[in-house]
């Protein structure tokens, strides 16, 4: 199972490894059962790419999940003579421990073409977990979240789709929630990749999409096709919200390069005097975890090297 950061909620036990290993799990009757429920999967190599224990019915390890990959043959070589494959599909297996005999309950695809890793954990607060399960298409990260229902079979409650770096289950204040971590920086630049946190709140029959009008605004802007008067607009919205927010790095990253954008001299040449001498401060970060606070850093002091033209740490080794 691939594990994730930032806030994997880990309640798995990955030894389930050994049932597949000792034969007690058929990988034949599992590719065989998603093969007819989805006949146009048929040319597909399906691959184990996750397995793992999680109590989804609360008996102690009786419940198995198998994160599924799925590739095709272009019918191609390159790189001394290595397959050329690509992806077909995302999806998983259930198997419940039944009189000590593994049995094999449900074969699910779920949207997106390329697998990218699973986990469980209590979203909606009523004790239940939810299975979710992760993957992609092109650039769009995907969350399928399923519930398992009175027929014991995991059911689809809800897909949560994100361009960012993607939804994923984190905490807060030991709360479990979905969040969706989305670019905080208007910049399209390789080195501008630093993320802030949006929630997902479980109203009892949905999960919504919760407010932030800083993360909308970054969204909105576009960076190519804006007008003069569509920047000037966005502007006065960061350096409003810059008064309030004074210790919020992006914001800063913000301000001073839509004020290079609009040619605003020296508005642009105070915003990067306060960038130069940020320091070694944390730029802030709804929502993170330490693994992604680390990575915003990282980003951060890239951004910094890059605004004062110093050589990217790849080029230095060259």
């Amino acid at each position: 199972m691939i594990l994730f950061s930032p806030g994997l909620v880990l309640a798995v036990d990955e030894t389930a490894s050994n049932l597949i290993a000792f034969g007690e799990i058929n990988l034949t009757q599992m590719t065989d059962t998603l093969n007819q429920k989805y006949p146009a999967t048929r040319k597909a190599f399906w691959n184990v790419t996750g397995i793992a224990y999680h109590d989804f019915t609360g008996a102690e390890k009786t419940d198995v999940v198998i994160g599924l990959s799925g590739y095709q043959d272009k019918g191609m070589v390159y790189n001394n003579e290595k397959q050329l494959v690509e992806d077909t599909g995302a999806g998983f297996a259930y198997f419940h421990k039944d009189k000590e005999i593994w049995k094999l309950l449900q074969v699910e695809l779920v949207e997106g073409k390329h697998y990218v890793g699973f986990e469980g954990a209590d979203l909606t607060g009523d004790g239940q977990q939810q299975l979710v399960v992760y993957s992609s298409q092109g650039v769009t990260q995907i969350a399928n979240i399923y519930a398992l229902g009175a027929d014991r079979l995991f059911h689809s409650e809800a897909r949560i789709t994100s361009n960012g770096m993607g939804p994923r289950v984190s905490r807060l204040r030991g709360k479990i929630l979905m969040v969706d971590y989305q670019r905080a920086l208007i910049n399209p630049c390789e080195d501008c990749e630093i993320y802030y946190g949006r929630p997902y709140q479980w109203d009892g029959k949905k999960f919504t999409e919760g407010k932030d009008d800083y993360l909308d605004q970054v969204r909105s802007y576009d960076p190519v096709r804006s007008t003069e008067a569509q920047a000037a607009k966005v502007l006065a919205y960061f350096e409003n919200y810059l008064n309030g927010h004074p210790d919020d790095f992006a914001v800063l990253a913000n301000c001073y390069d839509l004020s290079v954008r609009l040619g605003l001299v020296q508005e642009a040449a105070s915003f990067k005097k306060q960038l130069v001498n940020w320091g070694d401060r944390n730029p802030d970060c709804p929502y993170c975890d330490e693994w992604l606070q680390a990575r915003n850093k990282t980003y951060q002091g890239q951004y910094l090297d890059q605004l004062e033209g110093k050589p990217k740490v790849s080029e230095k080794l060259n």
